[in-house]
């Protein structure tokens, strides 16, 4: 098991533990050790040393051995225990937003609910608005949570089918040259089905290898060229292997959505073409191209099309025209403006981030810590802010080449004001905006105060604006235009963050914001060093919304990023 999934085993066990009313000190010792081994730098494996695992912060002798034993067998005797006595439908029933393991309990005790279904026919006839501590707006919120579950159904974020998509391919034979195709290589927040495409090579049966993975629960499909499985985690991946001639039609036929891929058969019908996955063929049924993607859209008469536009959202059109922007590349970008480090909740030191952002090639970063109102996550006060800014400043006497810029991402208050004081925010070089509490607020409310943070003369950044988390929480009522016409006024950015589970701006919104003539910054939000890899979704998001590196704000080197936050416009 990797180390994720046996966290994951801890932090259900920490569950069932508090859905049982269990000691609050019992349940929070499991969701530590899963926060702590989510997060260990070593691989833990059933022969891991228990000694080794004591060394972790909050693991002693029972949890090391616990931990060793789901490490071998995939789960231990308590689990078992517990999943005797709850239902596990009533584990699905977490997933529904807004009801935790304190909540599922008594539903699962006063009103016997067992399963989403069963928790769906209790809120529409009323039965959860009677309980305690529960009432009219609670259970409408578990509605809306069950429908958003509901519509996200069958589909995992990006980054997981990312991490799917990696083990699958380092298990396929070298030479024949796998590429995953579909939705994910589009750069969707979601994706349904992994579809990857091999090059046939002869003598090489890359299918044996697929459907015989340790992670493949059922196999759906073996065959010579396509074969389907279902993982582990429910998700269906299929292998297809191509003849070369083909596979440039076939990347084109599986990467495309369905209306992009109609949209360029419709022309190639114009042209007396016949455009299918096995090539582009003339009237005489000669190929005509087909051994890459770039062939086939020129024999159209088309530009190559980057695989995040393929959506029909007016990209043949201007493929047709050789007018498609040179969308932002990951390599474009040079700083990251939102991580946190330990100062507030994230898991490294300043400098530990700072090496990790410099060895992915980074020019300079911004920390970006949580202020006070965010008490959950060990907000810093001004004085805290202070001496963090004192210590950055050091850090960057000893860093050459390399600038870590002193940023907050500080809380927006209920009336747009901002929890820390103004003689403190002077001294930082980027204020990052961001609301987290009273999402639910109407319209009115939450632009109003989005708004008055954005004029706000500090503030550089708004982050994360529509404060949606994705399967798990819609975004705010915010009026997006609003917000976005203040931030054109005041140089003010509007963030991509790059979360898995946030990508927010959305690629609507990024495209909205640039057509209304709004600037960007992509950034990660990381909480570790190793969540700097998220920028790739970031850059993804952003291409889809047709981003271009000149939009973006990071792409400039840190003096062009401080010569735009100065500008006359309200910021500093």
């Amino acid at each position: 098991m990797t180390n994720r999934e046996i966290a994951d085993v801890l932090d259900q066990i920490g569950d069932m533990l508090e859905i049982q009313g269990e000691n609050v000190f019992k349940v929070r010792s499991y969701r530590r050790a899963a926060e702590t081994i989510g997060r260990c730098r070593f691989a833990i494996t059933g022969a891991t040393a228990s000694e080794q695992l004591r060394e972790l912060p909050g693991i002693g002798e029972s949890l090391s051995q616990l931990i060793l034993e789901v490490a071998a067998t995939g789960t231990c005797p308590l689990r078992e225990q517990l999943l005797a006595v709850i239902p596990q439908g009533l584990l699905d029933v977490l997933r529904v937003p807004g009801v935790g393991p304190k909540t599922a309990g008594a539903l699962f005790h006063q009103l016997h609910v067992t399963d989403i279904r069963s928790l769906e026919e209790a809120c529409r006839s009323g039965a959860v608005a009677a309980l305690p501590r529960m009432g009219a707006k609670s259970q409408e919120r578990i509605l809306e949570g069950i429908a958003l579950l509901q519509r996200s159904a069958g589909r995992i974020l990006l980054s997981e089918a990312a991490a799917i998509a990696a083990r699958v391919i380092e298990q396929l034979p070298p030479p024949c040259e796998p590429v995953v195709a579909g939705s994910f290589r589009r750069g969707r927040e979601t994706v349904g089905d992994i579809d990857i495409l091999a090059v046939e090579v002869q003598g090489l049966d890359p299918m044996a290898a697929f459907t015989g993975m340790p992670e493949v629960e059922q196999v759906l499909l073996h065959g010579d060229t396509r074969s389907s499985v279902v993982v582990k985690g429910g998700v269906q991946v299929d292998l297809r292997v191509i003849p070369r001639p083909s596979m440039g039609a076939a990347l084109q036929y599986f990467t495309g959505s369905q209306q992009h891929n109609i949209r360029v058969r419709e022309r190639a019908g114009a042209m007396g073409l016949r455009l299918s996955e096995y090539g582009l063929f003339d009237a005489d049924d000669r190929q005509i191209a087909g051994a890459s993607e770039a062939e086939v859209y020129g024999a159209l008469g088309l530009d190559w099309i980057p695989p995040e536009l393929r959506e029909d959202a007016g990209e043949v059109a201007r493929a047709a025209e050789h007018a498609l922007p040179r969308l932002v590349e990951l390599h474009d970008v040079r700083g990251d403006l939102q991580m946190h480090s330990q100062w507030s909740d994230g898991a490294h030191t300043i400098r530990q981030m700072a090496e990790a952002a410099r060895a992915r090639g980074l020019d300079y970063i911004a920390i970006t810590d949580h202020s006070k109102a965010l008490g959950v996550a060990n907000g810093l006060d001004e004085d805290r802010l202070l001496r963090q800014i004192d210590e950055i400043r050091a850090l960057n006497q000893e860093l050459e080449g390399f600038t870590v810029l002193a940023g907050c991402e500080v809380e927006i208050l209920a009336d747009g004001r901002l929890d820390i004081a103004d003689e403190v925010l002077a001294e930082l070089d980027i204020v990052l905006a961001c609301v987290h509490s009273g999402l639910n607020a109407p319209s009115e409310a939450i632009t109003r105060r989005m708004v008055r943070a954005a004029e706000h003369p500090h503030v550089c950044i708004i982050g994360h604006p529509s404060g949606r988390l994705i399967g798990q929480r819609d975004r705010t009522a915010l009026d997006l235009d609003a917000l976005i016409r203040t931030c054109v006024d005041t140089h003010t950015a509007l963030e991509v963050n790059s979360g898995p589970q946030r990508l927010d701006l959305c690629d609507h919104d990024v495209r909205r914001a640039l057509e209304m003539g709004a600037h960007l910054v992509i950034s990660t939000d990381a909480h570790s060093a190793e969540s700097l890899s998220w920028l790739t979704y970031g850059v993804q998001t952003a291409r889809r919304g047709w981003a271009t590196p000149d939009r973006v704000l990071n792409t400039r080197p840190v003096a062009g990023l401080r010569a735009f936050f100065t500008m006359d416009g309200g910021n500093p």
